[in-house]
């Protein structure tokens, strides 16, 4: 066995690469980028509104998609870092976006879950009662996601590539924030003139979105055991 580059198929150059480029670790990162499509706060905030429809309670459908998002946000930081196992240190890109065809699909994808969720919720309300019930808990967290897209959306136009939130192309990011802002927009207009404000309500779903988004960041950045070598690939 001749050493890593040949078990690896890493290519023999010094371009910088990325686990797309690499056979072995492109699966990975697959797997990973539909992970993280769950990891939003948009498709926690969908799943909440849509179980709110179908549920008995109102409690349930904040926990649950909680709870089940964050264990997938540390198994999709689990199979990224495994990706980018297999490229030496020196030759990674870490900061090049992601092939406009998939950004796009993983985004639009988001956009319409969302949509379709506000839409059923708002519809939902004043005719059934977890809906009815749950409505300040939703308009705050509405408006937590809003807040969200701001700030992810201010902060990818002004950090290093590879420090963004998303590595989705400039142009798919910032049409998914815009037509993820007019959803949150129209929804929250819709959903105050069905129902009395609660404030204390409304401030926990404001806290549950902005908490999980800080909490997923967070995992981000907790150390691993970051292998230079997979464990299937013999050294010499």
């Amino acid at each position: 066995m001749s050493g890593w580059s040949d078990r690896a198929s890493v290519p023999a150059s010094d371009s910088a690469l990325h686990p797309l480029d690499v056979d072995e670790a492109r699966g990975y990162y697959l797997v990973a980028a539909l992970l993280r499509w769950f990891v939003s706060p948009s498709v926690l905030t969908a799943l909440m509104l849509l179980l709110w429809v179908v549920s008995d309670n109102v409690w349930t459908p904040v926990v649950g998609p909680l709870l089940g998002l964050t264990v997938t946000a540390y198994v999709e930081r689990r199979f990224r870092f495994d990706a980018w196992a297999y490229i030496p240190r020196r030759r990674q890109d870490a900061g090049r976006d992601e092939p406009i065809v998939l950004a796009g699909l993983a985004r639009g994808a988001e956009v319409a879950f969302l949509f379709g969720a506000v839409s059923a919720f708002v519809s939902s309300v004043g005719v059934q009662e977890v809906p009815t019930a749950a409505g300040s808990v939703a308009l705050g967290s509405l408006a937590g996601l809003a807040l969200a897209v701001v700030v992810t959306f201010c902060w990818d136009h002004s950090a290093p590539r590879d420090h963004r939130f998303a590595p989705s192309p400039t142009i798919v990011t910032d049409l998914a924030s815009v037509a993820t802002l007019l959803i949150l927009g129209g929804g929250m207009l819709l959903l105050s003139a069905r129902i009395a404000i609660d404030l204390a309500g409304t401030m926990i779903g404001f806290a549950v979105i902005v908490g999980a988004l800080t909490v997923w960041l967070l995992l981000r950045l907790v150390p691993v055991r970051v292998r230079c070598i997979p464990p299937n690939v013999d050294m010499p």
